[in-house]
């Protein structure tokens, strides 16, 4: 039998402590709260994740001042649709924000945070975190620790938080949300692919990392993805129920064993068929024969009658052989003894292994921040294809999205393609801050030109050239001779060439660029910049008017509204202006009237306004107080 010898001293010292607190308590409180500090230092867990934790710049600014709202008019989008954020300024600020605004309303979150690589990657206090800092993992531990605690209050009850991260921190980070979301609620740890090739240690190539999946509460909250193969390419008058089908599986076959009652003729079309497309004389001689193997029908004559009826049967008069159609929405079922049509949607669940496929990769992200002129400006990009993905896995397609590692602004983008895609209604926040000039010249740049629809150079690559590259071939070098003669040949056909190395092989591209125009998307856009009011040395009747002059950038956080452009909103902050409201509330029908709580409002002028016809918002006491 094990026997936990650090746990049993632990013990010993514990009751040791209780005792001395015990003695000190009547006589020297002060020093039995020392020790008490002490007892619960050495009570804390033994198993899990130790570091250091350590205060930033902006804990020492949030001690002091309370962060608010600016918005910045000049970057509002206005259309006929939902409200969308961007939250310039410290994640940390904002998230205390939205701990105010969407506490427990936030469905899906993703997040790219820093890797912590040493290489310039992790902003720690305005400066850079190099691999000599002794301290490198216990910051960014305690960096994110902050962040996620917030991050779980944020989430609903069925929410979830995806989080890209590679192996330099994966498995601390891993250890952390065990921690803050809890081990039960870890789903998926899923490799992604980077990039086909890479710079080898040793004899490793790093062509993955990671997306760490977890949900507040142990909860299914996942659908599976619609099933999509290209084989189903076929339509018929059953489309609208059953969806296209494929022809794929002949109805006879040689290889399942002869049947005797499985070889008969088919009436189909006016023709007759007999299994392996044999003459009627080859059939009768067969059935005398009564082979061990041999073609027959892979249906009972009771299927086919009932597959001919309903459509299920196909002649190919090329192969003269018969064919059963494969829907994708819909199935044939024995049930009680007679068959039946059923219905169904056919999908596949979520695989661990999805994102190894080239779609995800960082260099598809490239591209796809090239068509925005920003495709050297981020190390490890994600593709928009990535996130779309792990946003359309979730339930709610009415969920708000939030990133509060926003960077090129890519969950904007896979947001609205998703929307545009499958009907949803899903909004997004960003959040950012503006190192560099990276929010305002990039985030937002990005999100209003995917909003508004740009053009862009697109360039389409054809490999008209691929050599193994071999020890022979290296040694002796690639044929010049026959390279140029493949390029004159060709270079008409493109507008340039370009040659390279990929996989080990030597290969040549055409490449045609061609001029893209997307369409926009109908989304609106409201931009935010993260403020402070000062704290120190007031007390809460000094600043409390100050808060009160920024409770409309919250209102309109909160309840996706902007009450500049929006004439059913209205926000009332004053008495006079509210009883100049009651006053005219005659003219007043099918308003959102949000009153701030400073607002003096009876109990019969609020009855009066709803039942004119609006609805009534009173602002909670915690957009006023710190």
């Amino acid at each position: 039998m094990s026997v936990n010898l650090t746990k049993l001293k632990r013990e010993k010292l514990l009751k040791s402590l209780e005792e001395i607190n015990n003695t000190l308590l009547t006589e020297h409180p002060e020093m039995s709260q020392q020790l008490r500090d002490v007892y619960n230092e050495i009570e804390k867990k033994k198993y899990g994740l130790s570091f250091e934790e350590h205060e930033e710049k902006i804990d020492a600014i949030l001690k002091d001042n309370v962060p608010v709202l600016v918005e910045d008019p000049e970057k509002r989008i206005t259309k006929n649709a939902p409200y969308n954020f961007i939250i310039e300024g410290d994640n940390l600020a904002s998230l205390k924000l939205l701990e105010r605004t969407h506490k427990e309303r936030i469905g899906v979150i993703y997040i790219d945070p820093p890797y912590n690589r040493g290489k310039n990657d992790f902003i720690y206090d305005d400066d850079f975190v190099g691999e000599d800092d002794y301290f490198r993992h216990s910051k960014w531990l305690s960096f994110m620790k902050k962040r996620l605690e917030i991050a779980k209050n944020l989430l609903t009850y069925d929410g979830v938080i995806f989080i890209s991260i590679d192996d330099k921190e994966g498995f601390d980070l891993k250890m952390l949300c065990d921690d803050v979301f809890g081990i039960d609620n870890l789903i998926s740890c899923m490799p992604r692919i980077t990039k086909k090739s890479g710079k080898s240690t040793v004899t490793f190539s790093k062509n993955h990392d990671y997306v760490l999946v977890y949900v507040k509460n142990n909860t299914n909250v996942f659908v599976a993805e619609d099933h999509i193969d290209p084989g189903f390419k076929y339509k018929d008058e059953y489309f609208d129920e059953r969806g296209p089908y494929k022809l794929n599986q002949t109805l006879d076959y040689d290889t399942l064993g002869y049947v005797y009652s499985l070889d008969f003729p088919i009436e189909f079309n006016g023709k007759t068929y007999y299994p392996g497309t044999v003459t009627e004389a080859e059939f009768k001689a067969r059935k005398e024969e009564n082979p061990k193997d041999g073609y027959r029908w892979r249906w009972s004559p009771d299927l086919v009658k009932f597959g001919i009826e309903h459509g299920w049967v196909e002649a190919n008069d090329k192969t003269g052989r018969l064919y059963t159609k494969t829907y994708l929405k819909a199935t044939i079922k024995k049930v009680n003894g007679k068959y039946e049509i059923q219905y169904t949607d056919r999908t596949k669940p979520i695989s661990s292994i999805d994102f190894i496929e080239n779609i995800y990769s960082n260099d598809n992200a490239r591209k796809e921040l090239d068509s925005f002129g920003i495709k050297e400006k981020f190390d490890y990009p994600k593709p928009s294809s990535l996130i779309k993905r792990l946003v359309k896995s979730y339930f709610d397609k009415n969920a708000i999205v939030l990133d509060f590692f926003a960077g090129s602004g890519t969950t904007a983008q896979a947001v609205m393609n998703l929307n545009a895609e499958d009907g949803g209604n899903r909004t997004f926040i960003l959040c950012t801050n503006n190192q560099n000039g990276i929010c305002e010249n990039i985030t937002y740049e990005r999100v209003k030109k995917v909003i508004n629809g740009f053009s862009f150079e697109d360039e389409i690559k054809t490999a008209i050239y691929e050599k193994k590259l071999t020890v022979c071939i290296v040694e002796s070098g690639i044929n010049k001779n026959e390279i140029d003669k493949i390029i004159r040949e060709k270079e008409s056909e493109f507008d340039s060439i370009e040659k390279c190395i990929e996989d080990g092989n030597f290969v040549i591209y055409g490449v045609k660029k061609s001029q893209i125009e997307t369409k926009g998307f109908d989304a609106s856009l409201k931009y935010f910049k993260v403020d402070f009011v000062e704290t120190k040395a007031r007390t809460y009747l000094d600043y409390s008017d100050d808060l009160l002059d920024y409770c409309k950038p919250m209102v309109e956080l909160q309840n996706g509204v902007d009450f500049d452009s929006n004439t059913d909103c209205m926000l009332i902050m004053d008495d006079d202006t509210f009883d100049d409201l009651v006053s005219n509330i005659q003219n007043c029908s099918g308003k959102r009237i949000f009153l701030g709580n400073n607002v003096l409002a009876s109990k019969e002028q609020k009855t009066l306004i709803l039942e004119s016809g609006n609805d009534l918002f009173i602002l909670p006491d915690y957009f006023y107080k710190e």
